[in-house]
Formats: structure tokens, sequence, C-alpha cells
């Protein structure tokens, strides 16, 4: 398909047919055509031109040949012969604009490129001058479908006009065109006869479209960071929590920190990544790259020397954008990568530049990344990641028409949606695809609405076209719907060339089909208009292939219309919208048989049809959730898996569904005319007339979570609500409604409209049989509605509280379910109405939450589901169908599949750490009838006698199974985790026999092989048979009971000495410090086999972060690979072997599992990376080399500042809905919706009487338009409630221009700003923009304020007779300054005094940090392990002659126990003066430092504060 390059395999020759009305249009001008021919092949004829056909064209020669083409073309027999004489193309230039050949002036100067040939062209005559003859070409193979030209090129290739130089479609789109190229091209465009068919075919295959990632932020509710992604922070500030992921940071010089989001493997298709960033410190060193599983890169796009540079295959890079604002600046990049072709095509700020070679050709995960060398920050914004989409556009990252979209007239973007004015069209061209397609977007059009179109072309032709005329909607002509002004439309086209059909479907209903327009095979273009006069919205637009599934047709089993059975549905699981699939991928039993399966795809919805039609199911319930309290709706929350998947899917007509509507955690109607406007008319439109919607008795099912909410939301009354909306449906042919309350608690519900009552759950104890049957027969007699029976399965809501509960047994879930049917149900259920029959199943997917009966291999499989078909059908056995590999791989895109989040089961039991006797308890045999103490017998045929070497025994002679049942007291003293091992001393067990024993603990309740150890024999002489229990899963919390089985034979005699309980030894377990930091341990270290243990436990320790790892963890071989200082060590799970880049080292134990998570020896762990670690005061204190880095973090919240000072963190303040990044020490928030928020930390317990104001220091621009008041709202100890009532504001303007501001807010101005402070919601407007913040200061109040201290001035007050007091730089911190009290020589008790003047009675707070300088001339703290106390000292004469007061304290402690190791402390405590104290000579205040020996000891202080309360 290239310039100029003819190919012996192709035939040049005139198709009359396909050329007369081309010829005839040109009759006028062909012979002006050929004189251009002639003009340009006789060389000299263009000023400058090339003096052989070899030579190479510029630009400016290009474009006179374009233009007198242009002009013999329209007749135009002056500007025939226009040129640029001596280089000047002024003139030809001047045509080129005013004829719409370019909109700019280009570099007549440079050489012109294929590509400029092929636009050039094109653009010379019009596009019927290229009708197709090459209909086999589809695509161009060395360029994407961004790539600048490649509209064009693919139009004259499929026209006949250029030529591949190669059968694959290769165009080499940047090699430059010579005069010999540009004749045969003139040539072609010129006669005919000349243009080229090609017999290769060039086309993409049709591929499943598919979405990859959402992120909407970085940062998730539970596990901290969006599920998917992970952060590699080996560079960064140090981490000591999940969340706070908006940032990259990288503060040192020889590693890089990395933001990674996983895929399942891809090697082929085309991805899109939409993302924004913005860089702070440095803009070289950054990278954005999509990477293979061995890390080799796919794409790489990196910073350097100021410009965004692409990385070549021979590690070169190519500058493509150099901004003239590099940092501070937010970047939107899109990223196009061709795996097929082997191409990316890159876009900066909605500019392409430029189509790229790969560097691979598969894709496992995206990450951006800092280099080695530099330092950086790296904001992530939103970020959009799908794949095989030909248009997907929300306009999420943009607030301008995207640059591969064309938009003419009126068109604009203005919010979330683009605006059709008058006259204003939207197209976008796409690769040709043959296959069946689906067109889809949501608009919006006002009542009256005339002049639209949504049409499909192929080769410029409409094929299928909605329009609009006066509010109907047509296909093709044929009118097929009336629309409202009351809501969005969700319309959509699918076009299938097979069958020349069109069919549409509005708000996921078929209404109508038409053939196409013109006959085609495929398609190219989309074209938005609107002719009319009213604005017309359009927004989310989507175009892809549908590709056909192979789910299996349900087969609906005999008397399955027996029973009407219904079940919530809560569709949570589009990754990246909610919680994610992360939080629950440690768990094998909340593994659906799908697995961690994209909802939204009609496949996924059909196999969830298949699975439960074919047990009986009738109806699904889908939660839904409104996000709008008034005006037309277009989307609502979670809902892509009703309105996307089931509304799409093939079976949807076996299992009907219904509405659960969300009012506890939804938005609710504004008042009633919003419900009657808006949410009714959504309600009709999208669900209640779509026949699958679920209806008994003509009446439609409907059901309201969160009842108590609607009853008390004062804007309306519910009643009003629900008897409109009976009345409303009935317009459309229904008889009514039954409408059902679910889960709440009250009683009397008829009075609101309710017909009946269902629960949504029955909450952690609803695994049990009687829990159900007890509370189904409770409801029936509380409500005064129908009770709806419900069986749960229980909460086990491990997946989002990591807290482990039981599920309920298949066989209960059968008792349960035969309850219902033959006692509930036929007593209680109605067979002249509704309740007849009907019954309500607790959950179908709550697998956070812990409620689901979705068929998971690690629970009961398809158990649930099968009893359901047993119980309530005819339908006998069947075989449950799972889908297969390739099938489940098409419908699990959005998790990757390979990555499980390392946590822990949840069957842990925190131990005691009690002290306790640690020598073995010997049970012992020896004595007659002794063994009656310890252990019943089962299946055992004789006690044969007693001795010194124990009581012998023989086995039954038919049941082979002994068992020593043994007794409570054996083993009542300890808890799970202060035994080490069981100890039986026995004698004549057959060689071979195993000896087992079974427990049942709170850990792992059940009697089951999986909860049991066996030791085999190997002599029939006296042995110690040793069951380590401690290194068991599940062996954890209190013994319940514990069973040997000493073998398995019939009539073996064997004696049995003594059985035992041998404890750990005894040791306080130790707490565990990284460079000061004490690790939050939730598993506890455990000692075994004299090594003490510590979990690696990414959720809840942080470990990994802490030792600045990147960790990898394979849950099937047992195997956690650590990355530091560029090297892998590896851990494996029973072993006490390391790997370090395959090189063994030798640990202190073996690697073992408590709980599932792997723990590693400590001291091992430490020495392998080359960390010190000591045991001081039985504690670990590790110190890496990132000790410095963990001082500066100390200091971001000081003295009731929030300063902002440290890269990369956000100080605690998250939540919210903001975006967060940050500048150089700076937190910059940037806000996409009218209701920016973001909250403080919770827990500040501040005083609110000694803090009256709040100063924040910002610089802010607003975008949008709303209200424009900067402010906070809090909470306190007596009133939780976030609310007006306590929120103070200050006006702003819409921009600070630039410059920092700083405002101060009187929290006073609020009645409400008393007590303790608890929290902090910072508002800075209600609209759209940016606010860059320095720091937000709590400012304390003037009157209260004794003592004011923080040493930001050399000037102080304090005195002291045995110190030295000065004002130096914080060691740690060199932008903080303190007070050092350096003592004298000798034995001295180092004082800080101020003098003042205590109230009596006066109650007062102090506050200051403390840190150890060392001790005797020492100031370095070259010595950690010195320690002592430090004291404040409140002076004055007391009414009992007292002066020195260190003791009486409220609220806190006057010591501080400190080594130099502790760094920073804090002190606070509240002291009372003696009311009847009178003299006031003597008032100071004072600190001082115990002294070592005889050496006294120095120290900081710091942010010293004494507050009248």
């Amino acid at each position: 398909m290239l310039l100029g390059q003819l190919r012996p395999k192709h035939t040049i020759q005139g198709n009359e047919r396909e050329y007369t009305n081309m010829k005839n249009t040109r009759t006028l001008v062909k012979g002006a055509l050929i004189l251009i021919m002639a003009l340009l092949l006789s060389l000299g004829c263009l000023a400058a031109a090339p003096q052989s056909f070899f030579d190479e064209v510029t630009v400016g020669e290009l474009l006179t040949t374009v233009c007198r083409m242009h002009a013999a073309y329209t007749g135009d027999a002056d500007a025939s012969t226009i040129s640029g004489e001596n280089g000047d193309y002024s003139a030809v230039l001047a045509y080129a604009q005013t004829a719409g050949i370019l909109a700019s002036d280009p570099d007549c100067s440079r050489n012109a490129t294929r590509v400029d040939a092929a636009k050039l062209l094109y653009a010379a005559l019009p596009e019927s001058e290229y009708p197709v003859i090459n209909n086999n070409i589809r695509t161009v193979a060395d360029m994407t479908a961004w790539s600048d030209g490649y509209r064009q090129t693919l139009s004259l290739a499929r026209a006949g006009v250029i030529d591949g130089v190669d059968n694959n479609g290769t165009f080499e789109p940047n090699r430059n065109v010579t005069v010999a190229e540009l004749n045969d091209l003139v040539s072609r465009v010129a006669f005919s006869e000349r243009r080229v068919r090609n017999e290769n075919t060039v086309a993409v295959e049709p591929k499943q479209a598919f979405r990859l990632a959402i992120t909407g932020s970085m940062d998730s509710y539970k596990e901290g960071i969006q599920s998917g992604w992970e952060m590699d922070n080996r560079a960064g500030n140090p981490r000591t929590a999940l969340n706070a992921n908006g940032a990259i940071v990288d503060v040192m010089t020889d590693e890089k920190s990395r933001a990674i989001r996983h895929f399942n493997r891809m090697t082929d298709g085309v991805i899109e990544i939409r993302i924004q960033l913005s860089f702070a410190i440095d803009f070289d060193g950054s990278v954005i790259e999509l990477c293979d599983t061995d890390d080799t890169p796919t794409y790489r796009l990196v910073c350097s020397d100021g410009a965004f540079c692409i990385q070549n295959q021979d590690g070169t890079l190519t500058p493509i954008y150099t901004p003239s604002r590099k940092l501070a600046e937010l970047f939107t990049f899109r990223i196009l990568i061709d795996l097929n072709k082997g191409l990316s095509t890159t876009a900066i700020g909605n500019v392409e530049y430029g189509t790229y070679p790969l560097l691979g050709d598969a894709v496992k995960y995206f990450a951006v990344s800092t280099s080695d060398e530099t330092r950086n920050l790296i904001s992530i914004g939103s970020s959009y990641m799908f794949s095989n989409y030909f248009v997907n556009e929300n306009l999420n990252l943009t607030t301008e028409i995207p640059f591969d979209m064309k938009a003419t007239g009126n068109t604009k973007v203005n919010g979330d949606a683009f605006d059709l004015l008058q006259n204003s069209t939207l197209s976008k061209t796409f690769d040709f695809t043959s296959g069946k397609i689906t067109f889809n977007f949501n608009s919006y059009l006002p009542a009256g609405s005339s002049g639209v179109s949504y049409a499909l072309l192929s080769n410029g032709k409409e094929t299928a076209k909605l329009t609009v005329e006066n509010s109907k909607l047509y296909i093709n002509g044929t009118f097929v719907k009336q629309l409202s002004d009351k809501l969005w439309h969700k319309l959509r086209i699918e076009a299938d060339p097979a069958t020349q059909t069109a069919v549409c479907k509005v708000n996921g209903k078929v209404v109508g089909q038409a053939n196409f327009l013109t006959p085609a095979d495929g398609f190219d273009e989309m074209v938005l208009s609107n002719t009319g006069e009213k604005t017309v919205k359009v927004d989310d637009i989507e175009l892809y292939n549908l590709i056909d599934y192979d789910v299996p047709e349900p087969v609906i089993p005999d008397g399955a219309d027996n029973y009407t059975i219904g079940l919530n549905v809560c569709p949570l699981w589009v990754n990246g919208e909610h919680w994610g699939w992360a939080c629950v991928s440690p768990f094998d039993d909340i593994r659906p048989v799908l697995g961690y399966y994209d909802e939204g795809l009609p496949e996924t919805a059909d196999w969830e049809n298949k699975f439960m039609a074919e047990h009986g199911i009738d109806f699904q319930a889908f939660c839904w959730y409104a996000n709008v309290s008034t005006g037309p709706m277009k989307t609502t929350g979670l809902s892509d898996q009703l309105d996307k998947a089931y509304m799409h899917s093939k079976y949807g007509d076996k299992v009907k569904f219904c509405l659960l509507w969300e009012a506890a955690n939804a938005s609710h109607p504004k008042d009633f005319a919003a419900f009657r406007d808006y949410y009714v008319p959504y309600w009709i439109e999208n669900y209640f007339t779509d026949p699958r919607y679920m209806t008994i008795n003509n009446k439609l099912v409907f059901s309201i979570f969160g009842v108590d909410s609607l009853i008390n939301d004062s804007n309306f009354q519910i009643k009003e609500l629900l008897d409109y909306m009976r009345e409303e449906v009935k317009k459309y042919g229904f008889d009514g409604m039954i409408i059902t309350a679910s889960h709440t608690g009250t009683n009397s519900l008829a009075a609101y409209g309710f017909d009946g009552w269902q629960a949504y759950n029955w909450g952690s104890e609803g695994y049990q049989y009687s829990t159900n049957i007890n509370n189904i027969s409770t409801v029936h007699r509380n409500k005064d509605v129908y009770a709806i029976p419900t069986v749960s399965v229980g909460f086990n809501d491990v997946g989002w509280t990591a807290e482990r509960d039981p599920l309920m047994t298949v066989e209960d879930y059968r008792k349960s379910h035969e309850w219902v049917r033959d006692t509930y149900l036929p007593q209680y259920s109605d067979e002249r109405d509704w309740s007849h029959n009907l019954l309500w199943l607790s959950t179908w997917n709550e697998y956070g939450e812990g409620t689901y009966i979705m068929p998971s291999d690690g629970l009961n499989g398809f158990g649930y589901l099968d009893v359901l078909r047993s119980v309530y059908t005819n339908g006998g056995e069947h075989t449950d169908v799972r889908p297969t590999a390739e099938q489940k791989a098409r419908i699990n895109h959005l998790y990757p599949q390979d990555r499980r989040l390392l946590r822990a089961y949840g069957n842990y039991v925190t131990p005691s750490d009690k002290a306790y006797d640690d020598s073995e308890q010997i049970w012992s045999f020896t004595s007659p009838n002794a063994y009656k103490n310890y252990i019943e017998l089962g299946n055992m045929k004789d006690v044969l006698s007693t001795s010194s070497n124990g009581t012998t025994f023989r086995t039954d002679s038919l049941n082979p199974d002994a068992i020593f049942y043994i007794k409570e007291k054996v083993y009542s003293g300890y808890t799970c985790d202060q035994i080490d091992s069981i100890r039986v001393v026995a004698s004549g067990i057959p060689v071979g026999e195993s000896m087992q024993l079974f427990y049942r603990t709170t850990g792992a309740p059940d009697l089951s092989e999986a909860n049991s150890m066996r030791v085999v024999s190997t002599t029939t002489d006296e042995t110690t048979y040793e069951f380590k229990v401690s290194t068991q899963n599940g062996w954890n919390g209190d013994v319940i009971a514990l069973r040997l089985d000493p073998l398995q034979k019939t009539n073996v005699t064997f004696t049995v000495k003594s059985i035992s309980v041998v404890p750990k030894p005894y040791e306080a377990r130790p707490e565990i410090y990284v460079n000061s930091y004490e690790v939050p341990l939730h598993i506890l270290p455990e000692k075994s086999d004299g090594v003490w243990y510590v979990p690696f436990e990414p959720g809840k320790n942080m470990l990994h972060y802490l030792l600045y790892t990147y960790y990898d963890w394979n849950y099937d071989t047992g195997v956690l690979n650590l990355y530091r200082d560029k090297k892998c060590v590896t851990f494996k799970v029973g072993s006490d072997s390391a790997e370090v880049d395959g090189t063994p080292m030798t640990l202190d134990g073996k690697v073992y599992q408590i709980d599932n998570l792997p723990m590693l020896p400590i001291e091992s762990l430490a020495r392998i990376f080359g960390f010190t670690c000591e045991k001081r005061d039985g504690n670990y204190y590790i110190t890496t080399p990132e000790r410095d880095l963990f001082g500066q973090m100390e200091n971001e919240y000081t003295d009731y500042t929030w300063n902002f000072n440290v890269i990369g963190s956000s100080a605690g303040w998250n939540g919210g809905n903001m975006t967060i990044g940050f500048g150089d020490g700076s937190l910059i928030l940037t806000s996409s919706n009218g209701d920016p928020m973001i909250y403080s930390p919770s827990d500040l317990d501040i005083d609110c009487s000694i803090f009256t104001q709040i100063e924040i220091r910002c610089r802010w621009n607003i975008t949008g338009t709303g209200n424009r008041n900067l402010g906070f709202y809090f909470i306190t100890d007596s009133d939780g409630g976030w609310n007006e009532a306590k929120h103070v504001t200050v006006p702003i303007a819409k921009t600070s221009k630039d410059e920092y501001r700083t405002l101060t807010l009187d929290m006073t101005n609020s009645a409400k700003w008393s007590g303790v402070l608890k929290q902090l919601r910072f508002d800075p407007f209600d609209t759209t923009g940016t606010i860059e913040v320095d720091y937000i200061r709590f400012v304390r109040n003037p009157d209260k304020t004794l003592i004011a201290a923080n040493a930001e001035t050399s000037d102080h007050s304090f005195i002291s007779d045995n110190a030295e007091i000065s004002v130096t730089t914080d060691p740690g911190n060199a932008s903080n300054h303190v007070y050092l009290v350096k003592t004298k020589a000798g034995r001295n008790w180092a004082y800080l005094r101020k003098n003042c003047v205590f109230e009596p009675g006066k109650t007062y707070q102090v506050e200051f940090d403390v840190k150890l300088a060392g001790k005797g001339s020492d100031v370095t703290g070259a010595d950690p392990s010195v320690s002592t106390d430090v004291y404040a000292n409140i002076r004055y004469l007391d009414s009992k002659g007292a002066i020195d007061h260190i003791n009486g304290a409220q609220n806190g402690s006057m010591l501080a126990r400190i080594k130099v190791s502790d760094g920073w402390k804090h002190v606070s405590f509240e002291y009372t003066i003696d009311a009847n104290s009178t003299d006031r000579a003597n008032d100071q205040f004072t600190i001082y430092s115990n002294p070592l020996g005889e050496e006294g000891v120095s120290y900081y202080i710091d942010n010293l504060y004494v507050m009248e309360m």
C-alpha cells in the first residue's frame, strides 16, 4: 500500500463501471491534469526542481504540485502554473489555505515524507475522486489508527492510488518521497486506469473489546491502594500505611520507585492507556512503561533533557515533545499500543506526537516509574485503560474535543458531555472492521428535538442511522420510539454486515430493526450531527466489535415454576468502581468458579443466568444506586452488570430481574417533584417496561433497602412516593406494584405503603439453621406485612474486615430450605395472592461481606445451588457446567488473575502474653487405672496391664481405628500459642503404622484430616512420638479438643507410657522497631526452637515498606521474594535456607506459616540485607540505611501544624473525593466534581478552648462555577456528625493569581467549637478547580498562652545554672530549629528553666518534644543505648511548703523515659496549681534530665507550650 511502488503481483487496469462517474465529472479538467503530469515529468518547471527521478522532494515542491492539481481540477487557470519562485512559497501557501488543503503553514524547505504526500494528495481533490477498489485493504500495516495521516493513507490505498512495499501492506510513512514516486502518484490520481488493484488482504481481525483498568483515584478504602495496583516504594519516603498512593516518591539517586498496574498477559490486540500525571522536584528521569512478565519493556516514554522521549529498540531516545512548563503541570497522556502491528502512538495534552516501533511483543503490566539516578515526585491522577475499542470516550480526562475526533460547527465539550448545538457535527474514523459492531452512547434530547442524527458509515456512506425529529426516534427512516426529556437515553445500534441489518436498542430494549441504507461489508466512521435548534448532549460513546461467545444455553429443570425464587444481587464487581477483587483475592473460599470476573459483560451475565436458571431461581433483585437527587439521570452507580451486561445478554429471558433500591447508601430524591419527574420516568423507561422485569399477577416487584432512611427523610413522605408510582405504572398496562422493604427494623410498614418484607442477610449468626428459621418466624410475628422467607448462608466478611466467621454447611442449607418449603410456605403464603410459594435468597455475590451462593470451589462448589434445584424443582440430578480456562479468560480482564494479596486467612487468635509454667507437663500411664484420668477409650478391645513401662492396650478385633479421647485437664492450663508440641511415649506400635493427633481449636474448630498430624512408627521399641502442633495452620486460640489415634490396625497390643504437653519456653514477646519506628503487629512475633520470628504481613505491619523492599508471594509454592539493593532474596516455607540471587544463605531457622503468613527469623532477615539488628530490653531494633528519612517523617505534623514538607506525604490527610498531588513542600488537591473535600487524620484530641483559629497558606485556581467559600467542617468528642452547624468558612476569589495567600478562620464563629476536636474536613470550594496548600496550622488562643517556644528565632528567655542553652539545627531535620540543653561537666540534673507566674487553682496544658543528645560532653548521639528519665517540674510554693512538683499530672505523664535511639518523644499532660498557694516568688516551669553515673545527660527541646485550660 505504498507510494509509487508497483509490484508484479498486482494488476493495473481500468474498471469502467466503477470509474464512469469519476471520468464524467473530470472530462473538462483531465487535459489539465495530463498537462501537469507533463510539466512535472519534464523537470525544471518548478523552482528548485529536482534534477533526478531519485531525488527527494521538498514540502514546498510537493505542495506546489498538489495546488496545481487542485487548480486544474477546479478550473482555476490562473493558479494552474503557481510556483515557488526562488524558494518563496508564499503564493503556494496562500492558495493552499484558501483552497482548504492546509490549515497552517508547514516548513517548505524540509524533505517531504510519504505520509505528507498522502495527506496533501487526499486533500487536493474531493473524496468522491477516490472510490474504493481494494476492499480487502482494511488497515495500514505500519501505522496506528492515531498516526498522523492514517485516514488519508488508508483511503488512497483502498482507492488504488498508493501501493505497498511488501505483501504485508507496509507503508513506511516517514521515509522521504522521491520524484519518481510522486510522478506515479499524480499519474494514478489523473488516470483511473492506472490505479492499482491489490490482491493481498490487509485487515485487522475483529477482537473482543474489554476494559483493563478503571482508576478514578489511586487510593481505595479497603486496601489503601486501588485494586490491581501495587506501589514499589524502594526509593521513597518511609511509608507506614497502605493509603496515600497518589504520588510516586524518589528521594534517592541509586534506586527507583514505581506504581504498577498488572494485567493478564497480552500478546495481541490494541491497548489504550489514558492517565494524568504531574511532576515535581525533577522532570528528567520519570518513565511511563509497559512491560512483559520478565520486566523487559514493550513501550517506554522517558523524560530526558527536558523532553518526553520515546525509547527506541537500540536504547536511544527520540524526543517527541518538549513542554515549556515541566513541573507542577498536569499532563494528560493517551498511549496506543498495537501489539499486532508492533507500533505505538503517543499523545500528550490532546496532541498526537508520532508513531514508533514497540520494543517487545507482549504486555504484563503498566508502570509509572522514576529512574535510579534521579530524584523525582510524580503525582498520579485518574487513569483508564482498555483494549480493542474503536471508540471509547467519556471525557473523563479532557475538557477539549479529543484529537482523534473531528468537530465542526458548534460542537463543544461542556463538563462531562459533548454539546451539539445547531449545525454541528462530531465524527471519528477508525480501522475498517468487517465484523458485527455495536455503537453505544448516552444522549439527552430536550423536548421537541429535531434534526439530530447518529450514523455509522462505510467508505463515506451512511449505513445505519438513528435520527430524531420532534423527539421521535427513527432507525434508517423507520419510527421506533418517542423520547422523553426527563432522562438521558441509552442508545445503541447493533449493525451486522452478514445480515445487512441494524438493530436499534433504547435503554437496553430492542425497539426496531432496519436494513442498511447502503450495502456494506464493514464500517470505518461514526458521525453525530445536529441541525436543529435544541442543544443535544452526548456522552459515553463506545464502538466495538460484538464477538459471539459460547455460554451453553440454560436447561430449565422440570417443575421450576412450582416456586418463585428471587435473590439479592449486589453488583460490586467492576474492578475499580468499588473496592475490587484485591481484598478478597487471598481467600480460596471467595474465588468464584468464574474467576475474578468482570461485571458489565453480557457473557458474564449469561454464565450467571445459566447458573441461576438451571437451579430454579426466577429473578435477580439488583441493588440500584441513584447518584443524583434531581435532574435527568444519565447513568447510576454500580449499574454496569444490569445496564451493560444483563440487558444485552442472550439468556436474560430465562431469569428475570427487579430493582432493589439502595436508599441507605445512595442519593435520595430531592423532593416529591424530583421523584415524580426524574426517578420514576428513569425506572419506567429503563426497567419497568422491559419484558424481562419481574411481575407477579401483572404487578411489578420492587424492593427498597434503607427504608428507615426514607421514612426519616424530611423532604418527602414515603407513602406519597409509593402511591404515585403505583398509579403511574398502571398507565403502562400493569395492575400496580408489589413493594417490599428489605432489612428494615421498622415493624409497622403497611402504613408507609409496603406489601412485604424480606431480609438482606441474617448477620454473622446466619450460618446456623436455627438462626434462619427463628428469625423468619420472629419477623412473621412482628411485621404488619407479609414476611417473605429469606435463607442466608452467614456473614463471613473476611474480605472486608480480615475477620472470619463461618458459613453454612450444605446440609444445613438443605435443612433450612426444606423447612421453608414444608413448614413456612404452606402455613403462611397465600395461593390466592402474590405471596404464594415466594421466597427470597441472601445473597448471590456479596463476596467481601461474606454472604454469597455463587458457586465457589473453595466453598461447597455448586452445593448451595444444587440444594435449590433439588428442594424446589423436579429437575433431579444434573452436571453443573463450569467455564473452561479459555471461557474464563474472556470475562477476566479487569483484575489480573495471578495477583493475590498476601494476607492472613482470618483464623488467627491473638495469644495471651500472660506468664505461665513452661516446664513439660507429663501425664503418666505407669500407675494402675491412671490413664482414666487423662483419656477415654474408643474402639479398644482390652486394657491388659500396667507396669513401669506404661499401660498396655489391645485394639479391637473388628474396628481398626483405636481412639484416645484426651481429657480437658491435660491441656486446659494452656492456650495454643503457649504449646509447642504434644508428646506420646509408646512402644509396640507396628513399623509403618501412623499415630495421628486430631485437634480442634477456636482457630480450627472442625474435626478433620486438615486439622491433624501423623507420625509414622519406625520401631516397636519405646519411642517418643512428637506432634509439633505449633507449626500447624489453625493452631491458635484455645484448645477445644484433642484426639489421639495410636494406630489403625486390629488385634494389636501396644503400650503407652505417657502423654505430655510441651510448652514453649516462656519469654516476653518482643516489640520490633525499624529505624525507631515501632512495627504495628497484628500477628505477633513467635519463638520456635529458640529463634524469634516476625510475620511478613504487608496488609498490617507494613514490613515490606519499612524495610524498603518490593515483594511477590506465590501461594502455590510458598515462595516469598524480597527485592532490594538490586538483588532478590528468596524465602521458601519449610526451608532454613534463603537464596540471594540464587546463592544459598543459611537462616537461623526454617520459614513457616501462621494463618497463611510466612514467619521469617528476625535476625536472619536483618543479616541477609546487611541491616543492624540489636536486641535490647527484650525488644528488637533494626536499623536500615534509611534511618534519616524516618527522622524527617516525625516532623510532618509538629507544633499542631501540617507543613507538608515531606515529599509525597499527605501527612495523614486522605479520603474525600479530591485527587491528591504534591509539590515541593506542598499538597496539591484537584477537584473534578462539585463537592470536593478531604479529611484530616482522626483522633486529633485538641482542646478547642486552647486553639481558636485555623490558619492555612495556599494558592488556588477555580475552573468551574459554584460556591467559593473555603472552609473547615469539624467533629468533636460530644458531636460526631458532619453538619453545617460545625462549618466555618471564608470567601475567596476565583483565583489567587499563582500567589500564596494566608487565610485565617476564626473557629469560634461556630458555637459548636468546644470540647475536644476529633477531626477536620477541608472543603476548599464547591466546584471544580485546584488548590495548593503550603501548611495548615492550629493557632493558639493568645489569652491562654503562658509559654510558647518553638526555637525558630535565636532569642530565648530560658535559664539554667548547670547547663548551656542554645538554639541549634535539629540533627534529624535541617529545616527545623530546636533548643539544645547541654549539660555542664560532672554529675548534673541538667535544667531548662523559665520564669513565669502561675494562677492558683488553674489547670495548665503542657506540651513539648524531647530528644536525648548524649551523656557527658557528647551531643551527637554517638551511643544510641544512652537512656535516662526526663522530667517536667512545675516549681512553685504550694500550701504544704513543697516547691518541686514532678508528680500529680492529669491526662498524661510528666516523665519521659527515653533513649537516644528513640529520637523525638512527645510529652503532654495537664497540671492543676494548688488553689491555696499564695507565694509566687518561686514560680518556674522547668525541665531536667537525670544524670547517668557521674555524668549529666544533654537533650533537645522543641515546641514547648504551657497553656491555661
